[in-house]
């Protein structure tokens, strides 16, 4: 998982905002982590990579904790955790308000990339 701070922003596609104290943010982190080690770890192994689905090389499954980076949160307009965000060069900033599982989000994440 990478975690974000105010030196790797740039970095960041597809976000978990949230604080370490939230039970909507604890319920919801297996699902995000198993999104992480689908993107980022495919992204390191694109050689190897027989998912058609995963056409971007670029994308990365990262989390910032609002506790910690209050300014990143804010930037980006946070108000309530968890809050997942598709940000993308070239793309309009977008908030994903759906289900809560790896699928939806996955299936949303290739839609984004379109």
């Amino acid at each position: 998982m990478i975690i974000i701070t105010d030196e790797n922003l740039d970095i960041l596609l597809t976000g978990n905002c949230g604080a370490r104290w939230s039970g909507h943010c604890k319920k919801f982190q297996s699902e995000f982590d198993l999104l992480a080690q689908h993107y980022n770890n495919n992204n390191n192994n694109n050689n190897n990579n027989n998912n058609s689905d995963i056409e971007n090389s670029n994308i990365k499954v990262a989390q910032v904790f609002c506790e910690d980076y209050i300014s990143i949160c804010n930037k980006y307009g946070v108000k309530g955790y968890p809050t997942i965000l598709f940000l993308g060069e070239g793309k309009t900033k977008k908030e994903y308000n759906g289900p809560r599982n790896f699928n939806a989000i996955k299936k949303e994440i290739d839609e984004y990339l379109k």
